[in-house]
């Protein structure tokens, strides 16, 4: 990375309007360095908003710091078990933990069988919107659930090209950050997508390119061409970002 496109991944993360406006907040959103997988947290007063909890490896005594005192809900796109497998072990560790959204799709009994171990939650929140539409005959990751939340950040699961076309319209246009669907694959984050979000700012992959080759050159290459920054778990760690009262964001640490 150049010292310009530091800078100008830094001035955009700055800039940028806050996702979390509630006056009086202090959100968090974290995106975990899992290596190839998913695991991200929005982290609020009293509750830890999981989406997806699945990769390589994960920050057990952090996480556990953040959230242990917390209530946990859990947001799963669909089966893929880079997607999933840390929540059993999650609840295992954590008692306060219930399933607000199950995978979508078609997973197989074995995997159900390791979810169906955490109980699901008694109340619904409205802390994530998700856009429906039909999935019912869509293979795992094409029928992944789409999470938007405050309006400003995209969760597509590994939402593949095919139905980005379906989803992609009921998104709204104030979207800036985006969670690259399916760690960067060549198969997500379609030209479609992309001008469905004229604001969208910021691009982060949780992946590894050295070894698993994602994000994509291919997405790369679109992604800089609609003039948004990309950032990679894989160079930057962890990335945490929080919004204080009044306005001012910091840009994600380490």
């Amino acid at each position: 990375m150049t010292r310009f496109e530091f800078f100008l991944i830094t001035s955009l993360i700055v800039c940028i309007p806050l996702l979390v406006q509630n006056q009086g907040s202090r959100d968090e959103f974290i995106v975990w360095n899992v290596g190839q997988g998913l695991w991200t947290t929005l982290v609020k007063d009293e509750t830890c908003h999981h989406f997806d909890m699945g990769g390589e490896h994960a920050p057990w005594r952090t996480i556990e710091s953040l959230c242990g005192r917390r209530a946990n809900r859990l947001h799963f796109s669909h089966w893929d078990w880079d997607h999933i497998s840390f929540a059993e072990k999650f609840a295992s560790r954590i008692r306060t933990v219930c399933v607000h959204a199950p995978p979508a799709g078609e997973g197989s009994a074995w995997k159900k069988r390791k979810l169906a171990r955490i109980p699901l939650c008694g109340t619904r929140s409205q802390t994530a919107r998700e856009i429906s539409f039909p999935a019912r005959k869509l293979k795992s990751n094409d029928a992944s659930r789409i999470f938007v939340l405050n309006e400003r950040l995209l969760l597509p699961g590994d939402s593949t090209a095919r139905t980005e076309k379906i989803w992609a319209r009921a998104l709204p246009s104030s979207i800036a950050w985006l969670i690259l669907g399916h760690h960067g694959s060549q198969t997500s984050t379609s030209p479609t997508l992309l001008a469905q979000l004229p604001r969208l700012r910021v691009a982060i992959a949780s992946a590894r390119r050295e070894k698993y080759g994602h994000p994509h050159k291919s997405v790369m290459e679109r992604v800089s061409a609609a003039r948004v920054a990309l950032l990679k778990t894989e160079d930057w760690g962890h990335l945490r970002m929080e919004w204080k009262d009044g306005g001012s964001a910091k840009p994600p640490a380490p």
